[in-house]
């Protein structure tokens, strides 16, 4: 239960820094999460859940809007793949972000903790 608690209140927080600064704040929270994430367990898997999620969740909220499609079709043209490809990459860049930014909040703070 702690785990789900903790993915859903962190992948709230990717979204809204997303919404908030765009993809720059994906690294950025998952820095801070490899910092002050008290799961000692894999905060990288954790971190990159969340933000896949997190993006999952806005991408259906901007399908939802009437934009995905056209987008997906237009981008899809130009970069002659089909729009699920994209879709996959999108979650695929979120969840990779996330994790190599928590990969290094952790690594930081194993480096300060005392020996």
């Amino acid at each position: 239960m702690r785990t789900l608690l903790r993915l859903a209140l962190l992948g709230t927080a990717f979204a809204l820094a997303t919404v908030a600064l765009g993809w720059i704040a994906v690294p950025a929270v998952g820095v801070l999460w490899g910092l002050v994430s008290s799961a000692p367990h894999r905060p990288a898997l954790t971190a990159s859940a969340a933000a896949l999620l997190a993006w999952a969740v806005l991408l259906t909220w901007t399908a939802f809007a009437g934009r995905l499609s056209a987008l997906l079709e237009r981008m899809g043209g130009i970069l002659q793949v089909p729009g699920i490809i994209l879709l996959i990459a999108t979650l695929g860049l979120a969840g990779v972000l996330a994790a190599l930014g928590a990969l290094g909040g952790a690594e930081i703070r194993r480096l300060r903790a005392p020996l």
